[in-house]
Order: structure tokens, then C-alpha cells, then sequence
């Protein structure tokens, strides 16, 4: 470079040449910028053709006893892969950090760990491939101590919405976590032995159970052991890692049961004003009450006076009180509708429902329509009351009603009921019958073995009790974990109310 000239002479460079100066350096930063843009945006190369197949394990590479690792795949995986909770976990648990880069996955487990200790790190359906998005199903990715292990898929039932199930198994203070897979619960890699287990829907997706999730629990504690002939072969998956090859898992005949924890009294019901004396109670639960004026028109509505107080219990046995004080209660809308008691529907062949309103009935009969078709048959008009006989139909009908001031309602019911008689079984004191065919949502009504219930056709589920409960409390919470408390005597069994069998 020449020297900086003095006041009158001239320097080395132009006016003209440095404004081609400028203009080269401003082009050549723009190009640079679009060039590191470019290489910096996370897009793999053409993987090929589109597939349906889950990221597969190629090597783990460790380092400092196992506390780093790096688990690479045979293709980029997606950024957006949850690796907390569902995508890695271990067993035991211990703490770690993970995070993707390219089609690895570097995991630092932040805990010193004694020599020797045993440990398993597993993936699972947080980790995505990136073009596909497919998911990965459960499985142990690598051992500190590899050995043989059972693996068992136990059936759970898939979860309501599209929230992943978790689950646990545990000895005393030592657990292990496990991800639920199409419907199952796959557990393994850990020592043979005798476990408790729970499992529960994480809706929230923060990894921990909370009091509005469902529950999974099993009807007796889980067997780990490599002898065992109670399963059966469900599918096998071959792995390229360098502790496990392949993973035979196996389908467990004893199926955990769903359950939802109540440690909650009562919610304030919403209220409906029929009339200036009375007041309905509207519960998002089944309840009984216990004192006060009120009567019950289904399991989840009480026609209480205005002015009273009224105690109830849902079918847990937590209470509340409600006291009904005309100005200081938020009310809706009364409509015009009819009421359907579970309990009282399934001790009779009639369609039985009751009615605040005066029915305007000029005949003794009702008219069922089911698509094109109309079916017609007995009904007896009381106050306050209506009995429909059965239809000679199946499924639900569609029926039209007419109050004395002229309301019109349309009410889908139906067409009949089955006679069903409950199992004798000499260590049942009381059966509990659950089912969403129970009109009117999630209500339940009880029996004795033997006895003979009249039931909408559909699916059902019994619990079988040792001893006549008025209020059943089956889960507890110990600390931050449920436990059911007071099992059935008889493992919850299916009943399928239907069109009976007809003698060939």
C-alpha cells in the first residue's frame, strides 16, 4: 500500500477506484451472508424416496465411563423430536441432558456414577425422523451392563386423545419409567423380580401425573421373570447397536385396568330455574344426597326448593354442601327436557323418564322413528312421570314429546332393553356396573351376583367388590404417586349387552 499522501498531492487510489472497492466488498458480503444462511439452514440431502420405517441405531460411541454419549442414526432426525419424557429416558433414573445434531443424538447423563452401576438409556417416540416424521417405538438403545432381559408389551387400551401413556414400575424406592406403545405398555431391561406398577395418560405432556389424568393399574404385581410361560410372542425387532440385537417382545395376558383417581369433593353444579319455588341442580358427576330436601331425577340432577340447603356425596363419598339463595346464585337458561335414572331404568323392562312439565297425551301410546320407519307402543302418561313400552326395534329411535304449553321436545332413546343377569360368584358382595350405554354419561348403578338387570344394549364393565360399599374410594394418593387401595375381589371383567342369540 502506498503512503497516505500530503495536503496537495495525490494518494494511490482514485475516487473512482475506491467506490469499485466498496461496491466489490458490499457484493461479496451479501453473497457470504446467503452462503452461511444457506448452509446454516437444517435441511438434510435427498435421503431418497419417501418410507414409512422408524429412524434405526447405527453406533453409540462412549466416553468417560458412559456419562457421554453419542447414539448415531441412519438418517437426520427432526429438531422438533420431544427427546424430554418420551423421546430418552433412563433407568434408573438419573439426570441428563440431550440434543440433536444432524442424525446424532449427544446425550451427557449429570451424575457421577459408582463403577460398576448399571443403567439403561431408551428412546422412544419423541424421536422423529426428519423427512417422514416417523416416530420411534419404545426400545433400549444402550446398556452399561447388557444382559438377557424379558421384554413384555402389556395391554393398557389407547389413551382418549393423541397424549402419550407413561408408566412405572417399582420396588420399594427403586423405579423404572416405560412409554406406552399402540395400546401397550413396554417395559424391560431390569432386574428379574416381583414390581408394583401404575400408568397414566401425561395430557400436559410434563412427564408427571396429575389428578385429572387416568389411570392404568394392574390387577396384581407384575412378574419379571425369564422362565415365565404366561406370554405370548408379539413381535420382534432387530437392532444394529453394539450391546442389543434383538428384542423379542412378548404379549402379556394380564391386562391393566383403567381408573380415575377422585380426591376432590363435589363441583359447584350449574343451576336451571324451572319454576319461581324450585331449582335444578346440574352435577358434572353422579352424587347422592344425603340431607335436605331434593329429589332425584338422574343421577347427576336434584329438583331442589329455593332456599334450602341440600348435602350430597359423589360416589367416592366426598361431600359438599349447596345452599340455594335467590340473588347470589349464577342460574341458565331453563329448557325443557326429560330425565333418565340410570338405577331405575335397570330394574324394569319399561323406558322409564321423568318430566318437570305436564305432558299433553290425548293417547296411550308413543311412536318411535328410526330412519324411515315408525314404530308405535304403550305408554302410560303419569305426573310427572312417563312409562314407554319397549319398541319391537333395535338400537335408539327418535320420539317427539309436547308439554301442555307447548313445547316440543325431540328425545333420542332406546327402542329397548335385555334382561342381563349379573355372575354368581360366592367372593363378590356387590357388583358395580360401569358403561357409556348408561344414558347421560359416566353413571354407574350397582347389584347383587344373580341378580337380573334390564340394560341398554351395549358395552359394559364390572367390578366385582368384597364387601357392599355405599361410596368405593379405590385410589389413594401416597406422596406424588396413586395406589389402588382397595382392589376388586374379581378382576374387572367386559359384559356385551346385545340382540340375544337365537337358537339355530
Amino acid at each position: 500500500m502506498r503512503p497516505r499522501g500530503r495536503a496537495g498531492e495525490k494518494t494511490g487510489f482514485s475516487s473512482s477506484a475506491l467506490g469499485r472497492l466498496r461496491i466489490h466488498a458490499f457484493g461479496l458480503a451479501v453473497f457470504s451472508v446467503f452462503f452461511l444462511l444457506r448452509c446454516a439452514s437444517i435441511q438434510p440431502p435427498d435421503g431418497g424416496p419417501r418410507d414409512e420405517s422408524p429412524p434405526a441405531l447405527r453406533k453409540v460411541h462412549r466416553s468417560k465411563g458412559g456419562r457421554y454419549l453419542r447414539l448415531r442414526w441412519d438418517e437426520y432426525l427432526s429438531p422438533a423430536s420431544q427427546l424430554l419424557t418420551i423421546g430418552i429416558w433412563i433407568n434408573p433414573p438419573l439426570p441428563f441432558r440431550a440434543s440433536i445434531r444432524g442424525k446424532s443424538i449427544r446425550i451427557r447423563i449429570d451424575s457421577l456414577l459408582p463403577p460398576g452401576s448399571c443403567y439403561t438409556v431408551w428412546g422412544g417416540p419423541g424421536i422423529r425422523d426428519f423427512t417422514e416424521g416417523n416416530k420411534l417405538p419404545p426400545m433400549p438403545l444402550w446398556q452399561s451392563c447388557p444382559s438377557e432381559s424379558l421384554y413384555i408389551a402389556i395391554p393398557l387400551g389407547q389413551a382418549e386423545g393423541q397424549s402419550p401413556i407413561l408408566g412405572e414400575l417399582y420396588q420399594g424406592e427403586m423405579s423404572y419409567r416405560f412409554v406406552g406403545w399402540e395400546g401397550h405398555l413396554r417395559v424391560g431391561a431390569l432386574p428379574e423380580g416381583t414390581y408394583q406398577g401404575w400408568a397414566w395418560e401425561d395430557k400436559d405432556g410434563d412427564g408427571k401425573w396429575s389428578l385429572i389424568e387416568p389411570l392404568w393399574f394392574p390387577y396384581e404385581p407384575v412378574g419379571i421373570f425369564s422362565s415365565d410361560t404366561t406370554t405370548q410372542s408379539l413381535t420382534t425387532y432387530t437392532r444394529r447397536g453394539d450391546s442389543i440385537a434383538v428384542l423379542h417382545w412378548r404379549k402379556s395376558s394380564s391386562p391393566w385396568q383403567r381408573w380415575q383417581a377422585d380426591t376432590m369433593p363435589p363441583s359447584a353444579p350449574k343451576v336451571q330455574l324451572p319454576d319461581s319455588t324450585h331449582a335444578l341442580l346440574l352435577f358434572s358427576e353422579p352424587i347422592v344426597p344425603l340431607q335436605g330436601e331434593a329429589l332425584s331425577l338422574t343421577e347427576r340432577v336434584l329438583y331442589v326448593p329455593m332456599g334450602g340447603t341440600v348435602v350430597v356425596a359423589d360416589s367416592a363419598g366426598w361431600t359438599d354442601t349447596f345452599t340455594l339463595q335467590i340473588g347470589r346464585i349464577d342460574t341458565q337458561a331453563y329448557k325443557v327436557q326429560t330425565f333418565w335414572h340410570t338405577a331405575a331404568n335397570a330394574h324394569t323392562p319399561f323406558l322409564y323418564l321423568r318430566w318437570l312439565d305436564s305432558l299433553y297425551a290425548p293417547d296411550t301410546f308413543w311412536v318411535g322413528k328410526k330412519g324411515d320407519s315408525l314404530f308405535v307402543a304403550d305408554a302410560c302418561f303419569l305426573p310427572g312421570e312417563l312409562w314407554l313400552s319397549p319398541l319391537p326395534t333395535d338400537g335408539e329411535v327418535e320420539t317427539k314429546l309436547r308439554s301442555s304449553q307447548g313445547d316440543t321436545l325431540f328425545v333420542k332413546l332406546p327402542a329397548r332393553k335385555y334382561p342381563t343377569t349379573l355372575p354368581s360368584d360366592s367372593t363378590v358382595a356387590q357388583w358395580r356396573l360401569y358403561g357409556t350405554a348408561l344414558y347421560h354419561g359416566g353413571s354407574y348403578t350397582v347389584g347383587l351376583p344373580g341378580d337380573s338387570l334390564w340394560l341398554p344394549a351395549g358395552r359394559y364393565t364390572l367390578v366385582g367388590l368384597g364387601e357392599w360399599r355405599a361410596f368405593w374410594r379405590p385410589v389413594v394418593i401416597e406422596g406424588e404417586r396413586p395406589r389402588l387401595v382397595v382392589p376388586p375381589v374379581a378382576p374387572p371383567r367386559e359384559l356385551t349387552v346385545g340382540i340375544p342369540t337365537q337358537p339355530k
